[in-house]
């Protein structure tokens, strides 16, 4: 085996859970109004597939807004080793 080979040991992430429950209440919020606009409507079939194509592209589409705009990593920790040495280096990544 190669002497400078590295192994990665183990990865911790630590997430920012604001913007995550930021998606999940989005994304509800959402899906709640795509009911309410199907119930709405719902003399007629096409239009209450309409209300909920609707509503969860509305979902889809603020999710992708949060997570690219926003951080969702806050940093990032690996713990690396040399297989024949047994010695460990710690890194610590953050992501500001």
């Amino acid at each position: 085996m190669n002497k400078n080979t590295l192994h990665v040991r183990d990865v911790e992430l630590t997430l920012n859970l604001r913007i995550v429950l930021a998606v999940l209440v989005i994304s509800g919020i959402c899906i709640v109004f795509s009911g309410v606009l199907a119930s709405a409507v719902a003399a007629s079939a096409p239009a209450v597939f309409c209300a909920w194509v609707i509503g969860v592209t509305t979902a889809v589409i603020s999710s992708y807004w949060i997570i690219s705009s926003h951080k969702i990593i806050k940093d990032i920790k690996l713990e690396i080793s040399n297989e024949s040495e047994g010695e460990k280096i710690y890194t610590v990544m953050k992501i500001e």
